[in-house]
C-alpha cells in the first residue's frame, strides 16, 4: 500500500509501503465478509486516508471538531513542543504531522465497545508521543476515534450503531475475498521478515546497554522491589534513547513537558499519572525478575494485555522503549 508512504517518519525504521494487516478473530474461524471489506477498502482508499489521518489529528489539536479524551486535545503547543525531539519547528497545518508519523500495522476487529460492526485501527508510530504511539480508528471511509496505539477509544458512536437494523451492504465477491486473503498473506510474510530483523537489532542494543544477567541467575516473581513512584528522568532518557535509536532528545523541552509525570507501581496496579492526574491504570497480571531485568505482564480495563521489559537496579527504572524514570 505504497499510499502510506506519505507518513515519513524514519527514526526507527524505514517505511517499504508494505504493512501488517490482521484480523480479531476467534481460532478456527475466517475473518466475517464484512471485516474483510473493510480491508478492501482501507486498500482502495490508500491515497485518501493520510489526509484524512492527518486533518483528524490537527483539528483534535487544535480543539477543534470531534473530541477524543487524549492528552493531545487542544494541546497544540504541547506537541509542538515535542516537534523539538528530532529539532524540528513547530507544525504550522496538518500536513506538517506527515513527516513525523508512521503506519507500522492495520488490525481489523469484528466489533468495538457499542460500535457493533468492523472496525480498523491503523497503528502509528510518532514523534509527539514516542512512549504509546497513535491508533487511529477508521471504517475505511471516515475516521471514527483515536487514541494511543491498541489504546483507541471510539468518538461518541451513531446512535443507531448498536440498537437500529444494519443496512444491507454490498457484499465482496469470492474473487475479492481471495485477492485480499492473497494480498495479506504476502504482506504479513514481508512484514515478518522485517520486523524481525528491527527487533533483533533492537534486542543487541538493548543487551549491549544493559547486560542480561547470567542463566543461573533466579527468576522471581516478587515485585516490591519496584513498588513505588517513579519520576520521569529527561537526562537519563536522552542518554537511553540515543543509544538505543540514535534519537536526540530536546533535554529542556523534554523536562518541561514530561518532568512531572511518574509510574506509580503497586502490587496490584500500574499507573501512569501526568501532572498529577490518573492519565492509565493498568492490572498487574505477573512480574518476573532476573537480575536487573523485568517483565510485566499487565491488563487494561478494556481487557487488552500486554508485555512490558524494563531494566531496573533499584533507583532507575527504564523501559525498552528507551524511557528512563527514577526513583521519586
Amino acid at each position: 500500500m505504497p499510499g502510506f508512504k506519505a507518513f515519513k517518519w524514519e527514526e526507527s525504521a524505514k517505511s517499504s509501503g508494505k504493512y501488517k494487516l490482521s484480523f480479531e478473530v476467534e481460532k478456527g474461524r475466517e475473518p466475517c465478509a464484512a471485516a474483510v471489506e473493510i480491508a478492501l477498502r482501507i486498500i482502495e482508499n490508500e491515497s485518501k486516508l493520510p489526509s484524512l489521518i492527518v486533518s483528524n489529528l490537527w483539528n483534535e489539536f487544535n480543539g477543534r471538531g470531534k473530541k477524543s479524551e487524549m492528552w493531545w486535545h487542544g494541546a497544540l503547543d504541547q506537541v509542538a513542543e515535542n516537534f523539538q525531539y528530532g529539532e524540528l519547528p513547530p507544525p504550522a497545518t496538518a500536513k506538517d504531522l506527515l513527516p513525523v508519523m508512521r503506519l507500522d500495522g492495520i488490525f481489523i476487529r469484528e466489533s468495538l465497545y457499542s460500535y457493533k460492526k468492523p472496525i480498523a485501527e491503523l497503528t502509528f508510530s510518532a514523534l509527539f508521543e514516542e512512549e504509546h504511539g497513535v491508533g487511529i480508528l477508521t471504517d475505511g471511509n471516515k475516521i471514527l476515534g483515536n487514541g494511543y496505539s491498541c489504546q483507541t477509544s471510539l468518538y461518541e458512536p451513531p446512535a443507531d450503531s448498536a440498537t437500529a437494523p444494519e443496512e444491507e451492504e454490498a457484499q465482496p465477491t469470492e474473487e475479492d475475498l481471495v485477492k485480499a486473503q492473497k494480498e495479506m498473506q504476502k504482506m504479513a510474510k514481508e512484514f515478518a521478515t522485517i520486523f524481525g530483523r528491527q527487533e533483533e537489532k533492537h534486542q543487541k542494543k538493548w543487551q549491549k546497554l544493559f547486560p542480561p544477567p547470567p542463566p543461573e541467575t533466579p527468576v522471581t516473581r516478587e515485585i516490591a522491589f519496584l513498588c513505588g513512584d517513579w519520576k520521569y528522568d529527561a537526562h537519563e532518557s536522552a542518554r537511553v534513547l540515543k543509544a538505543l535509536k540514535n534519537i536526540k532528545t530536546n533535554i529542556a523541552a523534554d523536562e518541561k513537558a514530561f518532568g512531572r509525570n511518574l509510574y506509580r507501581i503497586s502490587p496490584k496496579a500500574l499507573k501512569y499519572l501526568m501532572d498529577g492526574k490518573l492519565m492509565e491504570n493498568y492490572r498487574v497480571v505477573e512480574c518476573r525478575r532476573q537480575g536487573s531485568q523485568v517483565i510485566i505482564d499487565v491488563c487494561s480495563k478494556s481487557g487488552w494485555k500486554q508485555t512490558w521489559k524494563y531494566w531496573c537496579d533499584g533507583e532507575v527504572l527504564v523501559s525498552d522503549a528507551g524511557l528512563a524514570y527514577r526513583r521519586a
